[in-house]
């Protein structure tokens, strides 16, 4: 995915993006509190565009 220049600068001026992939889930607890386990959900990802420099995120999109 390639996005807008005035789009990927970031206020620090870095115009170098991190991509990151995440996966949503539902987390299991046991009675302390403790988690257990998690279940991914189906077909829900999230990915994250952060500045390289600062970490600020710049664009997100869920699938």
């Amino acid at each position: 995915m390639r996005f807008h220049e005035e789009f990927t600068r970031c206020e620090c001026g870095s115009a170098y993006l991190k991509k990151e992939i995440c996966v949503l889930a539902n987390y299991e607890k046991d009675s302390a509190e403790k988690v257990v386990g998690f279940n991914e959900l189906p077909e829900k990802n999230e990915i994250r565009y952060t500045c390289s420099n600062c970490n600020k995120l710049i664009h997100i999109t869920r699938e």
